[in-house]
């Protein structure tokens, strides 16, 4: 491995664990990636494979009838969707896969947050911009925005 792509796994991690973990990513999946991730071009990946156990984890549970367990890992798949495409550009239809992957599992786990979210298109410049406004403890209006990379 190069210094270049080993510092920029390093880089990612030292940047963007706080962030991501504050946000619902589980610290166990992110030391488990980054330890699987010896290569950049492998980092995407990596965050695809714990997403999809995320997601399956919640499609085994909606069909129980566990819903909060559902939401609770669409949530955390989404996440994981979300941080592996971040800034990632090795693959453009592996990261639009992510993209895709992103904004339908979070739209799964939406309506059954509490209280519920929506998702509310937008058009600016020509595409849609995608925004998640979430009711907060405060009564004051959040917005989460996934923008199309």
């Amino acid at each position: 491995m190069t210094t270049e792509v080993a510092n920029r796994v390093q880089l990612a991690a030292g940047h963007w664990k706080p962030r991501f973990v504050a946000n619902g990513i589980d610290a166990n999946d992110f030391d488990r990636v980054l330890a699987s991730t010896t290569e950049w071009r492998d980092w995407a990946p990596n965050w695809r494979r714990v997403g999809d156990e995320h997601r399956a984890i919640a499609d085994e549970a909606e069909g129980s009838g566990h819903v909060v367990t559902a939401t609770d890992a669409y949530q955390r798949a989404a996440w994981c969707y979300h941080l592996g495409k971040f800034l990632w550009f090795e693959d453009r239809a592996l990261h639009d896969d992510l993209r895709e992957r992103t904004v339908a599992t979070y739209a799964r786990a939406m309506p059954r947050l509490d209280p519920p979210g929506r998702r509310i298109e937008a058009p600016f410049e020509g595409a849609q911009v995608h925004y998640f406004p979430v009711r907060g403890y405060t009564d004051v209006v959040t917005i989460r925005r996934i923008v199309s990379g």
